[in-house]
């Protein structure tokens, strides 16, 4: 059981994080809610300005939605992040809108609608934070991807519970791979690590 975040670096796939934040209170039903890690990436941006270890991380049971809980490191700070994965596809799929049409950069906003606790659609407006794209960080995954990456993050004033975005973007704008993700901060008290195994990655 990790007692502050930066344990849960040494999680593993096939080990079980337990959720216990208002989001999932609210969306299950229940107090805690247990995922098991799939696959562990890490991204680690080439001038140092920061680290990223992400557990993408599923319910044990026919539930299509699928998390990613990240620990941020940038130098001795470090916080929590939980993602839900929104869409992905073909880099051609989001010319336009998430990546600039001349395919070299992510866009400083985007709009993107967003179902409400009502379940009415309602548009939600992102602004890249710092007005910054990272380019070139380098990821490992346990999947065996072994990249450089585009990635950014995106914040909201508009009413969502989900105020943050994250988006990776693997390739280039011809022949790419992009994923969205929408979440929110953690404490380090939301998430527990139960280790399943004590074998080596």
């Amino acid at each position: 059981m990790a007692k502050t975040a930066i344990e849960l670096s040494s999680a593993k796939v096939g080990d079980i994080l337990t959720l216990s934040d208002i989001q999932v209170i609210e969306d299950y039903d229940t107090i805690n809610l247990d995922l098991i890690i799939k696959e562990k990436r890490t991204y680690k941006e080439p001038d140092g300005v920061f680290s990223y270890t992400a557990y993408i991380a599923e319910p044990d049971e026919k539930e299509p939605r699928k998390y990613m809980v990240m620990l941020r490191q940038v130098g001795d700070i470090h916080d929590l992040m939980i993602w839900t994965l929104d869409m992905e596809g073909d880099v051609s799929e989001f010319l336009g809108h998430l990546v600039t049409e001349d395919g070299k950069d992510l866009q400083e906003h985007f709009s993107l609608d967003v179902e409400d606790d009502k379940g009415k659609d309602i548009e939600v407006n992102w602004l890249k934070r710092n007005n910054h794209t990272y380019f070139g960080v380098r990821t490992t995954s346990t999947d065996g991807a072994d990249d450089s990456k585009t990635v950014a993050e995106y914040s909201t004033v508009d009413e969502e519970s989900n105020p943050d975005t994250f988006v990776e973007w693997t390739g280039t704008h011809k022949k790419g791979w992009v994923e969205l993700w929408y979440g929110h901060s953690l404490h380090d008290s939301d998430v527990e690590l139960t280790p399943t195994t004590n074998e080596e990655e």
